[in-house]
Parts: structure tokens; C-alpha cells; sequence
């Protein structure tokens, strides 16, 4: 579209300082000794009942931040600042770079809500994401637009519409993309395939790993797991009762890439705490494989997007389980090999092209 574009970016594994392109421009990950829970919590009532209502953050991120849009101001001339979250440190530092030089457009774009749909495990934790919700609309006041994802629509408009409704604009996650088929191949057996953020608490395996032990004996099926997270050892335990799974936590994007048009089936599980969507289900989209999804929740909002996808089986965990395995293993069987045509449904997806993402911020620029 004509626009420079410069990303600053945490640096990892995969994107060293020589291997990125001269337009992406990285920063360090701070590692700060972490406090234990209970420590946590004091800290985080002591800062609400002395009325410091900014959460925390990341300095050294923050000014990490900072100083590379200083770097890019100084080399090419800043316009506009697109802060994505999280990290909220982007939005602080966007901030920040903003009451110096006022002039410049800025957009808070939020992949995320702080709030919508999570719960809170304990009456701190709720005054303490009141106080981060506060932080934020703080910054609302300082933006010049917000970008907001639809999954969280309802929740922003009942909490900031009133205030900041002209400053609003609504899109979705925009990692729908078309990916070139292999050329066809049949697996002898089906190959699963799952890659993701795990977690204990909102987005756990432990549903799929029962399922996956039982269809161990009925089937022969390779399922592979790319993840991280703190459930990694429970994946490795139920492997050595399941020879069927296969773990092989995180990998370059690359080999997972690889591993994915490889799949026969690619496999979802969603947030229970939250509203919020696993990007990676939107890109799966673009596979053109059947997927299968784990719902944990009944106003899962993974299931609208799946509804609309010719090859999706929704297996809602709440439900009783001998029936859901044996589910899994008729879509399996029946849907082994299948292929949809992307054009067939693209068009329900637009406003997860990264085209439609783009037309949007150049109203705002």
C-alpha cells in the first residue's frame, strides 16, 4: 500500500540480530527474579489501597521499547505507532513516545482484552485487573484509535463504548491465509497434529489426552503435539501409556509449518477463562484440513467461526465422554483424506485477511 513499515519485536530463538530483516528491529525479553504468590498478592493490594492503579510492567521492556522508536524516529521519521497487546509494555511505551511528539497517530491494537470473559481467582486479582482495565483506559484517552477484536466486542462496549466510540474500530485476528497444498499423499495411518500455548488453567490438555489413550486401542493414529506451556509433563506421562503421541515441544516455525501440511487433522482446544481466540484456529482455516475442536465452555466463541468451515467437528468436553470418543473416531475414519476447496468458504473469513486488517489502519492514517 506505499507505507514504510518498521516492527519492534522481542527478540527470540528463531530471530537473531542477523537473521531478521533491516526493518524489524528487536529487543531483549526481561527475566526479573519473580515473587512467590503470596508476595504477588501483597504487592498487588498494597498498590491498589495506596491508589497506584497502573499495573505492572516491564521498565526494562518499556524503555526497550522506547528506544527503538527513538532509533527509528531519528533514521526515517515516525508518522504513526501501531502498539499491539500483549505485551502492555508497547502501549506504555507507545504512550510514552506520543507526549513527545504529539503529532503522530496512534493506535492501540488489541489482540487481547484484559478483562473479557477471565475470571479471577481471588478478590485481589479482581481489584487488581479493575486498576489494569483503568491503566488502559487511560491510554484510550491518549490514542488516537483503538483497534478492537470482535470476539470482545460486547464486553468493550458495554465497559468503554460510551466514552471512547469514535475511536473504536472492530476487526478480528488476521492470520487467514490461503496455504498451498502439498502435493497429494496419503498417510498409511491418520496423522494429528496440535501446536499451541498450553496451560493448567484456561487451556488444558487433560480432556484430549483421555480421548487420545482410548483411541490408542481402537485405531492406529500418529498424534503429534508442538507445545509449550506447563503441561508438558503431563503429555509426556500419558505418551508412555498412548505410544500413539508424539511430543515435541516447541519447534522452529519452519518444522512446524512442515508438520502441518503433512497433517491429516489438525486439532484446537479452547480458553475457558476467557472470550478470547487461539489465533491459531484462524489459521488453521487455511489449511483447508478437517479440524477438530475441543470446547470447554458453552459460549465458546471458537464454535461461530467453526460453524462456518465445511469440515469441523466441535467436541464439547462438558458432555459425556465414551460418546465423544467414539465421535472422534467416526470423523477420523470418514474424514480421512479430505481436502476443502478454499474458495468455497474464504469469503466467510474476510475480516481475518490481513488485507482487510490493512485497508482499516489506512483509514485511520
Amino acid at each position: 500500500m506505499g507505507h514504510e513499515v518498521y516492527v519492534v519485536c522481542y527478540e527470540n530463538d528463531f530471530l537473531s540480530e542477523e537473521d531478521h530483516p533491516e526493518y524489524i528491529y528487536t529487543i531483549p525479553v526481561s527475566t526479573p527474579k519473580s515473587a512467590s504468590g503470596l508476595a504477588q498478592k501483597v504487592l498487588r493490594a498494597a498498590r491498589i489501597a495506596t491508589g497506584s492503579v497502573k499495573p505492572i510492567l516491564k521498565a526494562t521492556e518499556t524503555n526497550g521499547y522506547y528506544a527503538r522508536l527513538c532509533e527509528i524516529d531519528g533514521a526515517y521519521g515516525i508518522d504513526a505507532i501501531i502498539a499491539m497487546y500483549f505485551p502492555l509494555e508497547s502501549v506504555d511505551a507507545m504512550c510514552r513516545f506520543s507526549a513527545k511528539k504529539p503529532h503522530i497517530k496512534t493506535v492501540i491494537y488489541e489482540l487481547d482484552s484484559v478483562r473479557d470473559g477471565i475470571s479471577t481467582e481471588s478478590r485481589i486479582s479482581e481489584l487488581y485487573n479493575r486498576a489494569l482495565e483503568s491503566w488502559l483506559e487511560r491510554s484510550y484517552k491518549k490514542a488516537t484509535s483503538v483497534i478492537i477484536m470482535q470476539s470482545h466486542e460486547k464486553y468493550w462496549r458495554q465497559r468503554f463504548g460510551k466514552k471512547f466510540a469514535s475511536k473504536v474500530l472492530i476487526s478480528d485476528l488476521p492470520v487467514f491465509l490461503e496455504k498451498e497444498p502439498l502435493e497429494e499423499k496419503q498417510n498409511e495411518y491418520p496423522k494429528l497434529v496440535y501446536s499451541g500455548l498450553l496451560d493448567k488453567r484456561y487451556r488444558s490438555p487433560t480432556y484430549l489426552l483421555e480421548i487420545l489413550q482410548e483411541l490408542n486401542k481402537r485405531m492406529d493414529l500418529e498424534f503429534s503435539f508442538f507445545s509449550s506451556g506447563d503441561c508438558e509433563e503431563q503429555i509426556e506421562e500419558t505418551a508412555k501409556q498412548a505410544p500413539c503421541i508424539k511430543q515435541h515441544g516447541y519447534v522452529a516455525p519452519a518444522e512446524l509449518e512442515k508438520w502441518t501440511r503433512e497433517a491429516d487433522f489438525l486439532v484446537s482446544i479452547g480458553n475457558s477463562l476467557s472470550h478470547s481466540i487461539p489465533s491459531k484456529l484462524i489459521m488453521y482455516l487455511g489449511y483447508g484440513k478437517p479440524i477438530i475442536h475441543f470446547s470447554v465452555q458453552s459460549d465458546d466463541v471458537c464454535n461461530a467461526y467453526l460453524k462456518k468451515y465445511p469440515a469441523a467437528l466441535i467436541v464439547d468436553t462438558r458432555q459425556d465422554i465414551e460418546k465423544n470418543i467414539q465421535k472422534v473416531e467416526d470423523f477420523i475414519r470418514s474424514n480421512m483424506g479430505k481436502r476443502c476447496q478454499f474458495d468455497s468458504y474464504a469469503a466467510e473469513f474476510q475480516t481475518n485477511t490481513p488485507g482487510y486488517n490493512c485497508e482499516l489502519i489506512t483509514k485511520i492514517l
